[in-house]
């Protein structure tokens, strides 16, 4: 499954549980515009914006490289919505670690990467890290449920592994 596809089901799945949701297209014919980050609308009643982000198997998840990288611009505009909206909203980054028949998915408040992106330096979720966290699959093309891992989790899970 693509990234692409990946936003779809996302989409899907948020629609699914009651909500409204927004894939924002990928600029076709080799235009470098940028989009603000993957996807947007409601759930629950509060604004949501998600990035979606895919690895091949269940590995290391590079958090420097979604700050830092050439996609590094949805997070700094998830984090000026963060600062202008005067309403809570949801900010996810949602991990699919692509597995054939087996694929898991990480749902990662935008607080929690960032604290872990500010109190790591290597930045990477370890596999063992990840192994050990919330996750849920995709089942018949939908997200069951989103999990919501926050710093705190992230924080108690590193500390038992």
């Amino acid at each position: 499954m693509n990234e692409a596809k990946f936003n779809t089901v996302i989409r899907n799945s948020i629609i699914q549980h009651n909500g409204y949701a927004y894939k924002i297209s990928d600029v076709g014919g080799g235009k470098q515009q940028r989009r603000p980050f993957d996807g947007f609308g409601v759930h629950y009643g509060l604004p949501l914006y998600w990035e979606a982000k895919r690895v091949k198997g269940l590995q290391s998840f590079n958090v420097k490289e979604i700050f830092e990288g050439s996609r590094g611009h949805q997070l700094e505009t998830m984090q000026s919505l963060k600062d202008l909206l005067n309403v809570k909203a949801h900010f996810w980054v949602i991990l699919l670690c692509y597995i054939p028949r087996n694929s898991r998915v990480y749902t990662f408040t935008y607080e929690a990467l960032q604290w872990w992106y500010n109190t790591h330096e290597d930045a990477g979720i370890k596999k063992n890290i990840l192994e050990k966290l919330p996750h849920t699959e995709i089942n018949k093309q939908l997200i069951n449920s989103f999990h919501l891992i926050t710093d705190k989790e992230l924080e108690i899970t590193e500390e038992t592994v």
